[in-house]
């Protein structure tokens, strides 16, 4: 990471936000005299768009520095199943030689699904990199395995205690009881798409070519599938439970506190939901909306004057709302009556995402391009492992 552009790119955060603080408190003003506020507005949307892209760049700098290489592997069964992997993908020969490889690798000469596994260090790093620029991917917890699906047992409440004298009779506490929750994966296809001169240059590192159309592909389909997913064949999103008014939370379903508008206008909301959130899960709970809310965010300050929002002081740092970290992901709704446009939690205990090993890779020509495709399969499920862990603010 090239440490003096993102010390620039902060420091331009920072000058950026105190001049939207300057016009915001203009426009505020000028609201109660009853002037007119258009071209205040516009200004302080070009400078909202400005925070907006340099929080995307310093993102994307974070995101470059913490890329994988695609050196070799360590393992010398690994690597020699890298090398054949790659000499098939170049020129589709070899694919003995690779089965038998594979066999030895994962006990296994090719995916039930049809085609040929990913090397363990490309399947690796898309993992990686996926977990790193997705925005619940980043978050939650990731279970991997070779099960068809994944089980755990979630105990719902624990043993009480109760006041006894010395000489009382023994009497057996109240005790929690357990939920099996059960996690299956749904197949998630990308098919990259690789001109023959492309393939036939040998300087080009076809591993890092191939996991970069892959994770772009994936990181896509996974960010909407943990937001909104409705659960058949794919992962069931945050967006897709039962949600009911905090004072009746049970169990099964998530917890809201009702904002009282459709527009943001008042910041004890945002304690409210922090409060809603049981204590244990508050040390690492972060908030999860959309760059549009976060706009409107940046806007608020409490009765004091002072802005709720404050700019991230570090790479990858979107800022934060009242002490907690921020994270835009585009797939959160936007700030509309009934939507719940912003959520809050500690995620890596509230979602889990299950995946299952073994990234499988088919190669087919496209005659109409002179290229060849490579369609991408992976197994990935995921949904809520503790209700408690999470809460909403929904607009009224």
């Amino acid at each position: 990471m090239d440490l003096s552009e993102v010390k620039t790119l902060i420091e331009g955060q920072g000058q950026a936000f105190e001049e939207f603080k300057k016009t915001n408190d203009q426009r505020i003003a000028a609201l109660a005299k009853g002037d007119a506020v258009a071209e205040l507005e516009a200004k302080l949307a070009k400078i909202n768009d400005a925070l907006t892209t340099n929080q995307k760049t310093i993102e994307e700098v974070a995101k470059k520095a913490n890329r994988p290489a695609t050196g070799s592997d360590a393992d010398p069964l690994a690597a020699e199943h890298k090398n054949a992997f790659i000499s098939w993908a170049r020129t589709g020969e070899q694919e003995a030689e690779l089965k038998g490889i594979q066999r030895k690798a994962f006990q296994s000469g090719i995916d039930a699904q049809g085609g040929f596994f990913l090397p363990t260090e490309v399947e690796a790093g898309i993992d990686r990199l996926v977990r790193k620029s997705g925005s619940i991917a980043a978050l939650a917890t990731t279970v991997t395995g070779s099960a068809p699906e994944y089980k755990r047992f979630v105990k719902v409440g624990g043993s009480k205690a109760r006041w006894v004298g010395e000489t009382d009779k023994r009497q057996k506490t109240g005790n929690g009881s357990y939920e099996e929750l059960a996690f299956a994966p749904g197949k998630m296809m990308a098919e990259p798409m690789i001109f023959r001169d492309v393939l036939d240059d040998a300087s080009i590192d076809l591993a890092a070519e191939l996991q970069l159309e892959i994770v772009e592909a994936f990181e896509d389909a996974e960010s909407e599938s943990f937001i909104t997913g409705d659960g058949i064949k794919k992962p069931k999103g945050i967006l897709s439970y039962d949600m009911v008014d905090n004072k009746n939370v049970a169990w099964g379903k998530l917890g809201y506190i009702t904002n009282g508008g459709a527009a943001l206008s008042n910041p004890d909301k945002f304690i409210d939901v922090i409060h809603a959130l049981p204590r244990a899960f508050r040390n690492s709970a972060n908030w999860l909306m959309n760059d549009l809310t976060t706009a409107e965010v940046r806007k608020l300050k409490d009765a004091e004057g002072n802005y709720l929002w404050v700019p991230g002081l570090q790479a990858g740092a979107t800022g934060t709302l009242l002490g907690y970290g921020i994270t835009n992901d585009d797939y959160m709704p936007d700030i509309a009556a009934n939507a719940f446009p912003i959520a809050f939690g500690d995620f890596g205990r509230s979602y889990l995402i299950y995946r299952r090993k073994g990234i499988a890779v088919m190669r087919e020509y496209d005659s109409d391009y002179d290229a060849y495709t490579f369609p991408t399969t992976a197994r990935v499920g995921g949904g809520i492992r503790n209700f408690q862990a999470l809460k909403f603010l929904k607009m009224g």
